[in-house]
């Protein structure tokens, strides 16, 4: 297989991340505010997508992120050949817990929602991102996908007016919204985040066009294992859903672990390791508990 995969950096700090298996590439003069974008659609214009077969440019923190080894992705592309995009999301926890890469956003990123929106109406996107239902076989985040011609042709086709719209409009709400800081511990704006999301988009609405490979992660590398029976359920829970069943009465007896979850880790902070253990030995006791008990209430319903 033809196989590219570039690695960004862009300052000494992240090329001190590099993976040698990747290929460096130097976006010290690139376009800031638009992260891996801008590194997208350069490399589009001036065909360089098109060197190899397949290509990828992903950021210096793919291992940090990730917590696989390089050679493990490129050895799972090299072994599923045939399909037109391969992907990595490292934040497998987040596709079963929101119902999309939008509402995840909103989740994160306040107001992420209305500007998608906002930009979709104005250019005429036959986008409702309401009915949008991502599973681990679209969701993506941090921009770790390696394409051929045929998606790169179809994430930029569909991707370029936005940059376009946002980069060259006069209209007073780039300014007022789009560009404002849209996150408190990264500064920038709301533009990397709703452009990594546009990934997921073009997925769902082209299952039956483009041929995508996820690589899933081992549920000890994705997820916190007192959590993984809500995660599981909440991954079935969104396959009813796809099928047309009313699923939100059990997702909100589901939810309120993963915030419990959150606030356990908080207080133990200064709490030693056996205290620590036997918390999340508990917790996942409980999570299998609600999990058997919503499973047994279903089978029941069906009968």
């Amino acid at each position: 297989m033809d196989l590219k995969i570039f690695q960004i950096y862009y300052n000494e700090k992240s090329s001190q991340n590099l993976d040698s298996t990747f290929i460096p590439y130097d976006n010290s003069n690139g376009y800031a505010k638009w992260f891996e974008y801008g590194v997208f659609r350069e490399n589009f214009l001036n065909n360089n997508y098109k060197s190899s077969e397949y290509t990828g440019f992903l950021s210096w923190k793919f291992k940090d992120k990730t917590r696989i080894d390089s050679q493990r992705f490129i050895s799972f592309i090299e072994q599923n050949e045939g399909n037109d995009v391969y992907f990595l999301n490292p934040f497998q926890s987040l596709t079963n817990r929101f119902r999309n890469v939008w509402e995840s956003g909103e989740y994160f990123h306040p107001g992420l929602k209305e500007i998608a929106n906002y930009i979709f109406r104005r250019l005429n996107y036959n986008i409702d991102i309401d009915k949008i239902v991502n599973t681990h076989s679209d969701t993506l985040y941090c921009n770790y996908w390696v394409a051929n011609e045929k998606f790169w042709t179809l994430f930029m086709n569909f991707t370029d007016p936005i940059y376009s719209y946002i980069e060259f409009s006069k209209d007073p709400y780039i300014n007022e919204k789009v560009l404002r800081r849209a996150d408190a511990s990264i500064d920038a704006s709301f533009i990397p985040f709703l452009m990594e999301r546009m990934f997921s988009t073009i997925l769902f609405y082209n299952h039956g066009i483009i041929k995508s490979k996820p690589l899933i992660l081992k549920p000890w590398n994705a997820y916190s294992l007192s959590l993984y029976p809500i995660y599981l359920k909440l991954d079935k829970l969104k396959k009813n859903e796809l099928d047309g069943k009313e699923i939100e009465v059990e997702r909100s007896k589901l939810l309120p672990f993963l915030d419990d979850y959150t606030l356990m880790a908080e207080s133990e902070k200064n709490k030693g390791i056996v205290q620590k253990i036997l918390n999340r030995i508990l917790f996942f006791f409980k999570c299998a508990y609600i999990f058997l008990h919503l499973s047994e209430n279903r089978k029941t319903s069906s009968v």
